[in-house]
């Protein structure tokens, strides 16, 4: 299911094809090629008086219809409900016609007029002037699209076991269906959230996405079932990578770009850090509280509890001083000596969080540091 939750959104419209667009003149370079599909006559559209005009073009005079000029005046006298008239009011026609948008054509039945339909370009009107609109032709989605068989289940099967050689989901969405979801409700740099990621074919279909229109799309993955790092993670990892002996050229050289992969540990909750029960490890908190505070993502192996350094962004280097024990946590703060201890300054401020501080606001100005208290600051990052 595909939700628009907003009636200001507005959905992608489908791109026509403009290959029956053949024919070309001296404005093929603006308006694109035209074709010669629609005479100016017209019988099956309700009749107007005001449409029902004389034309007269290289000695020749044209009627709806190709009627007698008797048989085109009785017909205005009767004002039928239905019958030929123009599809040009006479301002549109002239205005049509001296910017060539006019073809006259010869048939069985005698010379007809014709009007050119550009890929490119299309007349409009603008209080009472028409002018010459240059545009890209389109068509809004319906969801008879859909019924397709490149939209089947079936495909995402076959999907499936060429990116992992075996059958490794059942029932999984096909990426044609959500790519094409995706081109027609979201922008270049949208961010796509799919809470319940299955086998990841949502991952799939935006960087394949990305990958066709040159966009910068991102997207976050939640799934709580045992196969979300073998099987939604890892199907991620593939497309990304790509698999090798797949037919599929994209997925055989991979998609390109990049992800990260996170378990949710056991919760943190606050009343048990004010109180003391269930303390964090050093590596629990410092993941905890890296991420809380910027959004990036905890390189583990980078840590060191000596130094307090547990990470460092584009502007900051992040610091914690603690350990899980309440009492350690009573005595301890962020002194001169622990600050003189610390590595030397590299050029980024230092984010700093610790129980406590014993020094003023002066000196960590001139360390280039920003202290955060533990565990009350957090509580109020939170917030």
């Amino acid at each position: 299911m595909a939700y628009k939750g907003y009636a200001n959104i507005e959905l992608a419209p489908n791109i026509l094809d403009v290959e029956d667009y053949e024919e070309e003149d001296e404005f093929v370079d603006e308006r694109g090629k035209y074709k010669l599909s629609q005479t100016l006559d017209y019988g099956s559209i309700q009749y107007s008086r005001s449409l029902d005009y004389e034309i007269t073009l290289g000695g020749h005079i044209f009627r709806p219809g190709s009627v007698s000029k008797a048989e085109m005046e009785k017909r205005i006298q009767e004002n039928p409900k239905s019958d030929f008239c123009w599809r040009w009011s006479k301002d549109l026609f002239e205005f049509g016609l001296e910017n060539k948008f006019v073809v006259v054509k010869e048939s069985k039945n005698g010379k007809r007029i014709y009007t050119k339909t550009y890929a490119n370009a299309t007349i409009k009107k603008r209080d009472s002037s028409y002018y010459i609109d240059i545009i890209q032709r389109t068509k809004k989605v319906t969801t008879l699209e859909f019924i397709e068989n490149e939209y089947s289940n079936d495909n995402s099967r076959k999907e499936i076991e060429s990116i992992f050689g075996r059958r490794a989901f059942e029932y999984s969405k096909p990426t044609s269906l959500i790519k094409k979801i995706f081109s027609i409700a979201t922008d270049r740099d949208s961010i796509v959230l799919d809470s319940f990621s299955g086998s990841g074919s949502s991952a799939h279909a935006l960087l394949a996405l990305n990958k066709e229109d040159g966009g910068n799309r991102k997207f976050i993955l939640v799934e709580q079932e045992d196969y979300a790092n073998t099987v939604t993670a890892e199907r991620v990892r593939r497309v990304i990578k790509g698999t090798g002996a797949s037919k599929n050229e994209n997925l055989k050289n991979g998609l390109g770009g990049t992800f990260s992969y996170f378990e949710l540990g056991d919760p943190i909750e606050m009343e048990s850090l004010l109180k003391g029960n269930n303390l964090p490890t050093y590596t629990e908190f410092a993941r905890y509280i890296f991420y809380t505070a910027t959004g990036y993502e905890f390189e583990q192996d980078k840590i060191n509890p000596e130094t307090g350094f547990i990470g460092e962004t584009k502007n900051y280097e992040v610091y914690m001083f603690y350990k899980p024990d309440i009492e350690w946590l009573k005595r301890n703060a962020l002194t001169l000596d622990t600050i003189e201890k610390m590595p030397k300054y590299k050029g980024k401020k230092r984010l700093v969080f610790a129980p406590a501080k014993y020094v003023d606001d002066t000196t960590c100005d001139h360390n280039h540091l920003d202290f955060c208290q533990l565990p009350y600051e957090i509580y109020r990052i939170q917030q």
